[in-house]
């Protein structure tokens, strides 16, 4: 007779663990894209979950026998409380590629499209390449451990299969996700007000110099003084993104404790 090293229970406890960390995980923006093949992203997860079951202070799930509904239950309660976490965890850089797609337009590079390696869509070509350094500064301040240690303090803070949804939790939420709009706006702001001056400033000029073809000078001129603000956007960048991996920790924590019973 074979005698597995893991007990039932262990088992269903891996389980909601493995999809807890699964869907944050695969919602992490450096890892739901093509960078990582599946054949490593599937059994990553699953040693990871592994590590959480022996090596964290996570509860054993006491389910009854043969009780399929009820581990059916905590499984959609995991899938909530990871698409919540998910989608916490990735608003700012959704809102750091809109902000880069509206100031790519700005600059006319609208035209300019490749395929984005992270997404397998295609997207302007100076919203990949800052999207790419956005993706570094988050590695670089250590935002993905953040995120991990986050993870392991929230089966602390709210053992699996305790998830409760509230109505503070939706407009806490709700209220986070309106952030990213503005964050999307202070990020492309630098570069819309620098065109909307040079564009009146060509203006003035069209009108006291009619004989200047303008239009031989314009589309040079509006990519020289992008590229000039884009730099700018870095800093912005480095700050926003230092300071969401500082805070998410903390973040996360109070989003667990508010879905707890």
């Amino acid at each position: 007779m074979i005698t597995l090293p893991i007990t039932v229970m262990e088992a269903q406890t891996l389980l909601l663990i493995l999809i807890r960390l699964g869907i944050v995980i695969f919602m992490l923006p450096f890892f739901d894209g093509n960078f990582i093949p599946r054949a490593v992203k599937f059994p990553l997860i699953a040693i990871l979950s592994i590590v959480f079951l022996y090596y964290v202070n996570i509860p054993t799930l006491q389910i009854p026998s043969f009780s399929t509904v009820y581990l059916i239950l905590l499984t959609v309660k995991e899938l909530i409380y990871g698409f919540t976490l998910g989608i916490c965890t990735r608003i700012i850089f959704m809102a750091i590629r809109i902000g880069l797609e509206f100031t790519n337009i700005q600059i006319g590079f609208s035209m300019a499209n490749v395929i984005d390696p992270t997404s397998g869509m295609q997207a302007g070509a100076i919203t990949n390449f800052f999207y790419l350094i956005a993706l570094l500064f988050f590695l670089l301040f250590n935002g993905h451990i953040a995120v991990i240690r986050s993870l392991a303090e929230s089966f602390s803070l709210l053992p699996v299969g305790d998830f409760t949804w509230s109505a503070r939790l939706a407009q806490d939420v709700l209220s986070y996700s309106g952030t990213m709009f503005y964050l999307a706006f202070k990020i492309s702001a630098p570069v819309v007000s620098a065109m909307i001056v040079l564009t009146l400033a060509m203006a003035l000029v069209g009108k006291a110099v009619p004989t200047m073809n303008l239009m031989l000078f314009a589309f040079p001129i509006k990519i020289a003084v992008g590229f000039i603000f884009l730099l700018l956007i870095l800093e912005l960048l480095a700050f926003e993104i230092k300071d969401y991996s500082g805070g998410i920790t903390s973040f996360m924590g109070a989003i667990t404790k508010m879905s707890a019973p």
